[in-house]
């Protein structure tokens, strides 16, 4: 079964959604006294945001959790209907005992439906393509567009999670004629934006056999969003990626920054085989070779800032000369050494932003 993300010519370009299509739900918010703009400065969003602004992959999903927390995880007036706080943690939960991708989203419909959720869900098979139609009950067209496609989100990264990869959607329709991707490629969604009367993921139906693999945790929806985060082929790969990983990656990335290590000097001060480790990591969705590279960057990037040569440094982190340290930090998605030398850092800000996205997700427990 294929489950690989082929991207168009030209979808490095792609930046995100403006403020102004997903931001008519923070507008709404504000109207409620809830200053989602200012939130996101604190939480090291730069500014000002303005409806042109083009909101990265991490903090689109910031600021979604801020307005859905602030309006106490009813999203009262966007909507007919209520959702009442710890409702879809407790679905995903759920989701997660399932054996197949069908019977989670199976029992994502059901759920749905019982709990009078914001949006209708139902799941058809249709010329082998699995169809899953959302359906809000605003009555404005266009706010409850938004809604739907705040809730395709939710579902993609859910299932995404369940079965271990990025789920390669065909297509998105919306019924918003406003949507600022229609006839384009999503930013988020990875896929073609279609018009349709009905707000759809569309994806192979084949699809929906594959095994669910992931555990059923505390946190299901920050465990998702970070698990989207880790795979999404535009979001900045920095040391911020620490973030993104699980306690046992976080026990190594901090075993790394000390010194060089291999594989087997971290499994023994861990007291574990390397077996053992490698398959802890997996768990996690990481690996050592991952979790190695994303230590260089935080070492190296102080050190090169503050004049040291390559070779110096090469010797130091136990790279046999410059050149492979040169090849190791431009896989480790670090750019070029003299990027890392002289460009500004973003993982400051990227860590705080992902730090407020881990704590907001906790609120919707």
């Amino acid at each position: 079964m294929e489950r690989t993300l082929s991207m168009p010519d030209g979808s490095a370009a792609l930046q995100g959604l403006p403020f102004g299509w997903v931001g008519l739900s923070a507008k709404f918010a504000e109207d409620q006294g809830i200053d989602v703009r200012g939130q996101l400065a604190n939480s090291g969003v730069a500014c000002p945001i303005d409806d042109d602004t083009p909101l990265d992959a991490s903090t689109f999903l910031l600021m979604c959790s801020l307005v859905i927390n602030g309006l106490d995880d009813e999203m009262h007036g966007l909507t007919r209907r209520r959702m009442v706080r710890g409702t879809a943690s407790t679905i995903s939960r759920e989701m997660a005992t399932r054996d197949s991708l069908f019977d989670a989203a199976s029992v994502l419909a059901r759920s749905f439906r019982a709990v009078n959720a914001l949006c209708d869900l139902q799941l058809r098979i249709d010329a082998g393509m699995a169809v899953l139609e959302i359906r809000s009950h605003g009555q404005d067209v266009l706010r409850a567009s938004v809604v739907e496609e705040l809730m395709a989100h939710f579902i993609y990264h859910q299932f995404s999670f369940l079965v271990g990869f990025l789920l390669p959607l065909s297509r998105v329709t919306t019924r918003s004629e406003a949507h600022p991707y229609l006839n384009r490629q999503h930013p988020y969604l990875l896929c073609p934006v279609a018009a349709g009367p009905v707000t759809q993921l569309v994806f192979p139906a084949d699809q929906l056999q594959t095994p669910c693999h992931a555990p059923v945790t505390e946190n299901p929806i920050w465990d998702a969003q970070r698990f989207w985060l880790q795979l999404h082929p535009h979001m900045p790969v920095d040391d911020a990626d620490r973030n993104l990983r699980g306690p046992v990656s976080e026990r190594v990335f901090h075993l790394l920054l000390e010194r060089h290590l291999s594989l087997c000097d971290c499994a023994d001060i861990l007291g574990v085989t390397d077996g053992e480790l490698k398959r802890q990591l997996a768990t996690e969705r990481s690996s050592f070779r991952r979790v190695r590279r994303s230590a260089l960057i935080r070492r190296a990037r102080p050190l090169l800032q503050s004049g040291f040569a390559l070779d110096d440094l090469a010797e130091c982190f136990g790279y046999s000369d410059a050149r492979s340290m040169r090849r190791a930090i431009k896989l480790a998605g670090g750019g070029s050494i003299e990027i890392l030398r002289t460009g500004p850092s973003h993982a400051s800000r990227n860590i705080e932003v992902l730090e407020h996205l881990r704590q907001q997700a906790t609120l919707m427990m």
